[in-house]
């Protein structure tokens, strides 16, 4: 078990003779007086969920964990310097339950709007916008996918789509889906009631005000978001989480209580300075006949170009690192490379004007937000790391 206070261990059991599949979350809380006590919590569903549950796993134990440390653990570390007491364990963690299950009832229902409410893998291109509305001549719409397209893919496919016709936000939520994986999707879902922290794709309604919800909320994510204004073909996207929500809280605006719904706080998409990559995948698109799957199919296969780009940009930055010349010695077999050193970075000009990448910063971003999905830490590796430790942040905000 770990020491740390927050510390929890996770683990997973698929047992199909029993018919259920388990999650347990082992941790350490103190009890009045200091003292350090073990508890366990399990998720349990029934076994035949499993290929359903498995792609939201991640997005379920990330949340289990922060309701765990935000209203139990953190709770009992106020209390540990009380007067130590005669009560059993489980009567001084009984005060803190009502709340931590209220808490946990909201992501039960959250985890039940994403697992039916979540995109299918095949989408036909007749409920995008890149099927017969895509024409030369409906050249606004041209421009605005461009927008939505580019600034979606650059900011990893994390993205809210609003306006006031359910149909038209669908139809963005189905066009954007068609540049995620299948696990992606199933952590997307269409049209909903309440704002989701770390869904890739979400739509709402607007009924008053620029926004169906606070914009404290987007500030939960661990990544910055696009936002998509349906009804005025406008893109914009969120500052960097951390600076932002330090600043507002500074200026005591952050916080539930405060419905900020105005516009003017994000960053409108700078129209005009759009990648090549996806300007011209929109034209050459526009070429292609719209029935017996031809637009599907092209797609398909640029979002696997872009993917085999990432590859080799993955194993550029490993080739670049190994090839390093300081290490950092642990044993007289085993060596890290020197990113785990401060400021370690590989030669990006050169990188990107091998992959033909060097021309538009959008288009790089683009292939790195593809290659941090399949190697974590790429991002950093060739641009340095934007934000640091947000952990004293995350622990602050309520993200169910």
């Amino acid at each position: 078990r770990e020491e740390k206070i927050m510390g929890i261990e996770t683990k997973f059991y698929a047992l199909e003779k029993m018919d259920i599949i388990a999650c347990s979350y082992v941790f350490k809380a103190p009890l009045r007086g200091g003292k350090l006590g073990v508890f366990a919590f399990y998720v349990t569903i029934p076994y035949k969920e499993l290929s359903e549950f498995m792609p939201r796993f991640s997005f379920c134990e990330d949340n289990v964990c922060h309701l765990l440390r935000k209203h139990l653990i953190t709770k009992m570390e106020i209390k540990k310097d009380e007067r130590p007491s005669r009560m059993l364990v489980k009567d001084q963690i009984e005060e803190f339950l009502p709340d931590f299950k209220h808490k946990l009832q909201g992501l039960c229902q959250v985890m039940l709007s994403v697992r039916y409410d979540s995109l299918p893998s095949f989408i036909p291109i007749q409920n995008t916008f890149l099927g017969s509305e895509l024409t030369d001549q409906n050249p606004k719409l041209k421009e605005f996918l461009t927008d939505a397209i580019t600034c979606h893919l650059q900011l990893g496919g994390y993205t809210v789509v609003f306006g006031e016709v359910k149909e038209s936000v669908n139809k963005m939520i189905n066009t954007l889906a068609l540049f995620l994986s299948d696990k992606e999707r199933k952590i997307s879902r269409s049209t909903g009631r309440r704002y989701v922290p770390n869904l890739y794709l979400q739509g709402y309604i607007k009924k008053e005000g620029a926004l169906p919800f606070s914009l404290d909320y987007l500030w939960k994510n661990r990544f910055p978001s696009t936002i998509i204004d349906m009804d005025r073909y406008k893109v914009y996207f969120n500052e960097s989480t951390v600076p932002v929500y330090l600043r507002r809280k500074d200026e005591g605006s952050a916080g539930p209580d405060k419905n900020i719904k105005a516009l003017e706080e994000l960053t409108s998409f700078d129209r005009g300075k759009e990648g090549r990559l996806i300007k011209e995948f929109v034209r050459q698109l526009m070429l292609l006949p719209e029935s017996g799957g031809v637009r599907e199919a092209f797609t398909y296969h640029f979002v696997h170009a872009m993917k085999l780009k990432a590859i080799t940009i993955c194993k550029y930055i490993e080739a670049e690192l190994q090839s390093s010349p300081q290490q950092i010695e642990l044993s007289p077999v085993l060596t890290v490379p020197s990113r785990m050193q401060e400021g370690a970075k590989v030669n990006k000009d050169m990188m990107m004007a091998e992959l033909g990448l060097s021309v538009s910063h959008l288009d790089q971003l683009v292939i790195l937000s593809f290659a941090e999905k399949m190697r974590p830490g790429s991002y950093i590796d060739v641009l340095g790391d934007p934000q640091k430790d947000i952990e004293h942040i995350l622990i602050d905000l309520e993200f169910v």
